[in-house]
């Protein structure tokens, strides 16, 4: 299926009281970022990469989420030389919204891949994928093997789908694997370019969704607002009828 850049839950309360609504990812370099970010986000859903918590921090993370208003899960990275971290992957919600495993797998791929899914009043059931793939490698074995997983969670389980993922690599070149036609995916793209290094700029941190959540997205956005780098928050707006996704 295509890849689109579709055109047409503002505050933190507005989630609840029926504003704007957002879903996110966001690959924040280190947990300082990540959470700086979840203070500032008034998305529903963030969806995170590169967390830079190692298993013993897990438990401070999801307080300070909770103290940023999202309840969280996730899978922690790698501890490095130097106290340094490597990969870590993390599904945030709203407070007020349901977030649980998902039963057919959670953990799916250690630091990697990890899936959820978020209850969302008036929407079925939102299965949430957040996933990092191994940089600079292109569509290397180990990350064919990230598709791979994907793949066999998606068909194993049951709702709407939303794929979120720093993917290392362009739209085009997923599209091109042949794996979002085999996952019945729609790659959700934003028109600007979502890394931006010193000497190149990159469109890798991107969606991929059923259907239904193409029908509820007004459009999908760098927020080129935020000042760190280089990697840019990318959201999808839903259209404000999306309160009541099964009646689109």
């Amino acid at each position: 299926m295509g890849h689109i850049v579709p055109q047409h839950k503002g505050s933190k309360s507005s989630s609840a009281a029926g504003g704007p609504q957002f879903l996110e990812t966001f690959n924040g370099n280190c947990r300082a970022t990540l959470l700086e970010r979840l203070r500032s986000s008034d998305s529903m859903v963030v969806c995170a990469q590169e967390i830079g918590t190692g298993p013993d921090a897990v438990p401070d993370l999801q307080r300070a989420a909770r103290t940023a208003g999202f309840r969280a899960l996730c899978s922690p990275s790698r501890c490095c030389a130097r106290g340094s971290h490597s990969a870590g992957v993390a599904i945030f919600a709203r407070q007020h919204l349901g977030l649980r495993w998902n039963p057919t797998g959670g953990e799916l791929v250690k630091g990697r891949l990890i899936s959820a899914v978020v209850d969302i009043p008036g929407w079925p059931e939102l299965v949430v994928y957040s996933a990092y793939f191994h940089d600079s490698v292109g569509l290397d074995m180990a990350n064919m093997n990230l598709l791979s997983v994907l793949g066999a969670s998606i068909s194993r389980s049951a709702g709407s789908f939303l794929a979120a993922a720093d993917w290392n690599v362009e739209p085009g070149v997923i599209e091109q694997s042949g794996f979002t036609r085999k996952a019945g995916l729609i790659t959700m793209a934003p028109a600007r370019h979502t890394c931006i290094m010193s000497t190149s700029a990159s469109t890798i941190d991107f969606f991929l969704a059923s259907q239904d959540i193409v029908r509820a997205t007004e459009k999908v956005r760098v927020y080129s607002q935020w000042h760190g780098g280089p990697h840019k928050p990318v959201r999808l707006h839903l259209r404000p009828d999306a309160v009541n996704l099964r009646q689109l």
